[in-house]
């Protein structure tokens, strides 16, 4: 899902899933 994704890119950056998208 959106949200699990969003958690491995948080712990995988430490930052915010928004940032790493550039979006």
């Amino acid at each position: 899902s959106v949200i699990e994704l969003g958690k491995m890119i948080l712990q995988e950056t430490g930052k915010n899933p928004v940032t790493h998208y550039g979006a």
